[in-house]
């Protein structure tokens, strides 16, 4: 094998033989929920979404009245001992004309929140779609391995009939020839199937936005 490969002088080893099918169980809803929680880009896009819709309501207080109390402790006079007391009061604040400043802010900040919602909007379809295409891609792989494991039985199956017949003196060398062909072949397909599903599974778990092993 190290010499079919190009590799002199190598150590010893074991090829892992993991050839067993192990479905990824999970529904396309189930899918969908995951990814909307995960997502990072989808955390981040609703995150700037709060700091607009947080910018639009500072930016709306503008013209609003302020109203504010104050309170304090004080000595005074002219002669000791000095008089002392609270003084306590309440002040109102009403913004004075300002070019209409505080409306094209507010109007710059609502357009920024409806422009960064359509945005969240416009990420959710495209993780909807991504989870969409990436699901149908695993049921696809997961039909054809089954269909490819059937052929490898029926492939040895097949092989074992021309076996029989050759050592019964009623078969051909050929006819055993073309089983064994048949059968890496079926083999063949269903590794490529295996590799297919497993692709199909990793690239729907990155869309759901779950860490990879």
């Amino acid at each position: 094998m190290s010499n079919a490969m190009g590799f002199a002088d190598t150590p010893s080893y074991d090829i892992a033989d993991d050839m067993d099918f192990k479905a990824y169980d999970i529904t396309k809803q189930e899918a969908l929920a995951r990814a909307f929680e995960n997502r990072p880009d989808l955390k981040a896009q609703e995150t700037g979404e709060v700091t607009a819709q947080k910018s639009l309501e500072l930016a709306a207080r503008g013209d609003s009245p302020t109203l504010s109390a104050y309170a304090a402790y004080n000595f005074e006079g002219e002669n000791f001992p000095l008089d002392e007391g609270w003084n306590f009061g309440m002040t109102m604040s009403i913004p004075l004309f300002d070019g209409h400043l505080v409306e094209y802010q507010t109007k710059e900040a609502a357009a920024n929140l409806e422009e960064v919602k359509l945005a969240t909007s416009s990420l959710r379809n495209d993780i909807s779609l991504e989870i969409e295409e990436g699901y149908l891609s695993l049921i696809e792989y997961g039909e054809s391995v089954e269909v490819s494991r059937l052929m490898v039985r029926q492939a040895e199956e097949n092989l074992e009939l021309a076996l029989g017949r050759y050592q019964a003196g009623v078969g051909s060398p050929i006819e055993v020839t073309d089983a064994t062909v048949a059968l890496n072949d079926a083999r063949r397909n269903y590794v490529q199937a295996l590799y297919d599903y497993r692709m199909a599974e990793i690239t729907l778990k990155s869309a759901m936005g779950e860490n990879l092993p």
